[in-house]
C-alpha cells in the first residue's frame, strides 16, 4: 500500500500528556505558520484518529480556525474556553467564533475515520463508498436549519460569529439558487449571530446584515 504524504505508516491516539499539551498550546495566540505546525504534528502521528479520537476535538476546532483565517487574513489564531470556539485577531480587532456540524442524517464522522484508521494500520484498503448526492443536496437545507436551529436556542452573550462547517458530499460550488436558499437560511439567525458563516474545504459564504460574500481559496490547514 503506497503511503500518502503527510500519514504515519502506522496510526495512533495520542495519550492524556499528549493532548494535555496539545491543549494548552493551541489556547495561546498564535501566528498561522506555529499553529499549522502543530495540526501538522499531530496529523503525522494520528492519521485518521485525529478526526475520530475525542480528546482531539480541538484540533479540529482549530483546523477549521485556520482556514477561516486564512480565507479572511486574520494575523493570529487561538481557541477559547467554549465558547467561542476560536478567536481570530485582525489586528485592531479581535472577533470570537462558534463552530457548529452540519451533517447528513446518521453519518457520524468519528465513527467512519476510526475505521479508516483500522483498516490502515491493517494494510487493507479504504473502500469507496456510494454516495446519492442529489439526496444529500435535497437534505442540506433542512440539515442546515436544524442545526442553526440548536446553537440559536444556546443564547450566547456575547454573541459570537457562527461558523456552520458542512459535511455533505456536495456543496453548491456554481448553482446560485442553491447558495442563495442556503444564504437564506443563515440570514433568519442574524438575530442571533452577527454573521453566519457557511464553510465547505475552501469554500466559505459570510452571511451579515450586508449581504453575502463568497470567498474562495485556501489551502487546507496542516497540509503540505
Amino acid at each position: 500500500m503506497i503511503k500518502p504524504p503527510g500519514r504515519p505508516d502506522r496510526m495512533r491516539r495520542l495519550s492524556k500528556a499528549e493532548l494535555a499539551d496539545i491543549d494548552a498550546r493551541l489556547r495561546q495566540w498564535q501566528s498561522f505558520d506555529e499553529i499549522d505546525a502543530v495540526l501538522k504534528a499531530v496529523r503525522e502521528t494520528t492519521g485518521f484518529y485525529a478526526v475520530g479520537q475525542g480528546g482531539l476535538k480541538i484540533w479540529r476546532e482549530a483546523f477549521v480556525a485556520v482556514s477561516c483565517a486564512l480565507q479572511t487574513h486574520a494575523r493570529r489564531i487561538r481557541l477559547g474556553g467554549d465558547p467561542p470556539d476560536f478567536e481570530l485577531d485582525y489586528g485592531d480587532h479581535v472577533r470570537a467564533f462558534e463552530l457548529v456540524d452540519v451533517f447528513p442524517v446518521g453519518r457520524r464522522l468519528g465513527r467512519e475515520y476510526d475505521t479508516f484508521a483500522d483498516l490502515w494500520n491493517n494494510s487493507q484498503g479504504i473502500p469507496l463508498e456510494h454516495v446519492d448526492m442529489e439526496a444529500e443536496l435535497e437534505a442540506l437545507p433542512a440539515d442546515l436549519e436544524a442545526q442553526l436551529q440548536a446553537k440559536a436556542a444556546k443564547g450566547y452573550s456575547p454573541s459570537p460569529i457562527l461558523v456552520a462547517d458542512i459535511h455533505h458530499a456536495i456543496f453548491p460550488q456554481s448553482d446560485i439558487g442553491d447558495l442563495s436558499r442556503l444564504a437564506g437560511i443563515a440570514r433568519r439567525y442574524l438575530t442571533h449571530f452577527p454573521e453566519v458563516w457557511l464553510r465547505m474545504s475552501r469554500n466559505l459564504v459570510r452571511v451579515s446584515p450586508f449581504g453575502e460574500t463568497r470567498i474562495h481559496g485556501a489551502h487546507d490547514a496542516g497540509g503540505d
